[in-house]
């Protein structure tokens, strides 16, 4: 379930993700657990012969109504007697009625918000009980409803309390500007957290003889969320990294080391290479960056890198599980965030408007020692064994290689296929710096290759065998391949 509350936890006595038909049965004649800005309940959907709204029509509305606001749960099969649950009469559960309810909201609403729909069966009697419709706030508010689709009818609803109202005009402009200004401070939000770990590795940046290849992927929460830290959270922090094998597969915890910094949690490994540096925020957002191993004897100068395209897909995908979490399990955020990718020549070559760090940057090239201007290139293994490595693609490179990607946080904080397609696109996109069309490693549909890992195959098989994820050697149809 993406929509996450507190305060719903709260009185359920257990998480909303897993609350039973027992557990909303109990709320029945309770003052605390009254119709709210996060809470409806209906007996049922049907027309309403007043308004002349379908069914689907009033399904869409509510929907659109909680997108529009703070979120909220739809109880269906709940009766209420001024506005407080009165009787649990429960509705049928097969598919074909649930699918109801997913169809209405496709047709009417737009764009589309996500949702939940979610059948508690009652097990005293099968295939009856309750039907929660769980809608997070929504960042691509405000969503119209089409109402009546005969006579064209376009509204936009919000919550206000316990009730529904139509929004005027004035106010659907401003939600739109809302939705602009969102996109914008989002953007900047993930500048911010990237530059600050950049800042945190160039000031750590020990004396090298050849440049050294970096990888920072970063996250930032569509809707920002929000911890406390202190003591105690710094305490589950460091629990939690305890066992945490931040590259998938990996048979030893990494991020050993946990301090805390302004308002985030600091999680950080030193090993030959430099050191792994992880940022995690307490609005959701993160920023992990790891180190990339040059690879030796590979033809590679001493200002052009080689580095292997697997072992940059592996990071990707245990960066984004590690930071889903976080956002998800520490900051109760939910719905979509923004990802990103950057594979660095050098963190000296990262090119950034924040002046400090700027001339910080500026100051440690004038020391630099591998005598001119440091670039990479991505290798992968070949088919043939024994074969010498080659380029991805045609061959590019570059000093500075950055993409972005947009995923479900609920999807990424659990290994699986959606995590490994959301790593797969985003890949794909920073290997698209590269001349390559694609990641070879995973497909978008959520498998793995088993054919392209080289030598990191050991490694991504025991996560692969762990995580139960499907093999498959073609891209799945509609996916192009680089041969």
């Amino acid at each position: 379930m993406r929509y996450r509350s507190r305060r719903l936890d709260a009185l359920l006595g257990v998480s909303l993700g897993r609350s039973t038909f027992a557990d909303w049965a109990a709320l029945e004649d309770n003052p605390a657990a009254a119709e709210a800005e996060d809470l409806d309940y209906k007996i049922k959907y049907e027309a309403d012969k007043a308004t002349g709204d379908s069914a689907a029509d009033s399904i869409a509305i509510d929907v659109a109504t909680f997108a529009n606001h703070v979120g909220g749960v739809i109880v269906v099969g709940m009766a209420e007697v001024d506005l407080i649950p009165s009787k649990a009469l429960k509705v049928d559960l097969s598919e074909k009625i649930l699918r109801t309810y997913t169809d209405a909201v496709a047709a009417k609403v737009s764009p589309l918000p996500l949702f939940d729909v979610v059948p508690l069966e009652d097990p005293d009697t099968p295939g009856t009980g309750l039907i929660l419709i769980a809608v997070p706030p929504s960042p691509r508010a405000p969503h119209c409803v089409i109402i009546n689709a005969n006579s064209g009818v376009t509204k936009w609803p919000r919550r206000v309390g316990a009730q529904k109202v139509w929004l005027s005009e004035a106010e659907i402009y401003a939600a739109y500007q809302r939705r602009f200004t969102g996109i914008a401070n989002r953007a900047a939000r993930m500048t911010q957290v990237e530059a600050d770990v950049i800042r945190r590795l160039v000031r750590n940046r020990p004396g090298l003889s050849l440049p050294q290849p970096v990888l920072i992927v970063s996250m930032v929460p569509d809707l920002p969320g929000d911890m406390t830290i202190n003591s105690a959270a710094l305490a589950d922090f460091r629990a939690d990294l305890a066992d945490e094998r931040l590259l998938p597969g990996a048979l030893s915890p990494m991020l050993t080391n946990q301090t805390v910094g302004p308002r985030r949690l600091i999680g950080y490994e030193p090993h030959r290479e430099g050191v792994a540096w992880a940022e995690f925020h307490a609005d959701g957002s993160a920023s992990i960056a790891i180190p990339i191993s040059r690879i030796i004897g590979s033809g590679a100068s001493s200002t052009v890198s080689h580095v292997h395209d697997a072992e940059i897909v592996l990071w990707i995908v245990g960066a984004l599980r590690l930071m889903a979490r976080h956002a998800t399990e520490k900051t109760a955020t939910t719905g979509t965030a923004t990802l990103s990718a950057r594979l660095l020549a050098d963190v000296l070559t990262y090119d950034t408007d924040d002046v400090e760090l700027g001339q910080m940057i500026s100051g440690r090239l004038r020391h630099q020692e591998w005598g001119g201007p440091a670039h990479l290139q991505v290798v992968t293994w070949p088919s043939i064994h024994g074969a010498p490595l080659r380029p991805i693609g045609d061959g590019e490179t570059s000093n500075n290689a950055y993409a972005e990607w947009a995923a479900i946080l609920e999807d990424l904080a659990a290994d699986g296929r959606p995590l490994t397609a959301a790593a797969a696109e985003l890949a794909s996109a920073l290997f698209q710096n590269f001349g390559a069309a694609e990641a070879l490693q995973i497909w978008p549909d959520g498998t793995v290759n088993p054919t392209t890992w080289g030598d990191s195959w050991a490694t991504a098989q025991r996560w692969v065998e762990e995580s139960n994820i499907p093999c498959s050697t073609q891209p799945p149809i509609g996916a192009g391949a680089d041969e």
